[in-house]
């Protein structure tokens, strides 16, 4: 069965595009103490970058990598 597309690739684009401005960068992807905490309890620095990028994605555009 074919896949219906909901969006079009402008629309998806325009959806899921990192925020531009510098006023929605700093609301969107600054850790705060709690965040800071939590991205600490990952093991190795590889493991505490991914989460933290994971935890920004998850802010805004509001998914995770590899969805």
């Amino acid at each position: 069965m074919p896949r219906r597309l909901i969006l079009s690739a402008t629309e998806r684009d325009t959806l899921l595009a990192l925020p531009e401005s510098q006023d929605d960068l700093i609301r969107y992807y600054t850790f705060n103490d709690s965040d800071l905490s939590l991205i600490r309890q990952r093991r190795g620095d590889a493991n505490r970058l991914g989460f933290a990028v994971q935890l920004c994605l998850l802010r805004y555009p509001g998914y995770a990598l590899g969805t």
